[in-house]
């Protein structure tokens, strides 16, 4: 393959030459413009995809509280999973779990019942009201 214009077509006749010459500049050109369009076509392709991505987006947005629920139970999950490991069985990480969470309630219990009767003796009789002061007849 000879790149060069002089070499390309030299067993053929000067005018083949010529003919064939300007047909090969006149195929770049073509093939140059295709490759000019085929730039803005890419252009408007990536223009539209992301046109499409935004929209979609803002279609199929999340809910926040879903998203938290998740995450608090994936981690409630991997906890769970991690205290097996610990215990090395899901019954003792179980058990270690039921252990906490009745001492947790029991805690819970006695301290709500203590406010509850520190509350009861802390109160005070509301004050009575002041009998209302009646009208005096005659004035308007």
């Amino acid at each position: 393959m000879n790149l060069f214009a002089s070499q390309r077509y030299k067993d053929a006749p000067p005018a083949q030459q010529a003919r064939l010459n300007d047909a090969y500049i006149e195929g770049r050109r073509e093939e140059r413009s295709k490759l000019a369009d085929r730039q803005h076509t890419d252009v408007e392709v990536k223009n539209a995809y992301e046109r499409g991505r935004r929209d979609e987006r803002a279609r199929r947005r999340g809910s926040p509280l879903l998203t938290f629920v998740l995450l608090v139970a994936a981690a409630a999950g991997a906890a769970a999973i991690a205290l097996a490991v610990h215990e090395g069985s899901f019954a003792r990480g179980g058990q270690v779990v039921d252990q906490s969470l009745s001492n947790a309630t029991a805690t819970v219990a006695s301290k709500t019942a203590d406010t509850l009767q520190n509350a009861g003796a802390n109160l005070k009789p509301a004050p009575t009201p002041a009998p209302a002061a009646a009208p005096k007849s005659g004035q308007s």
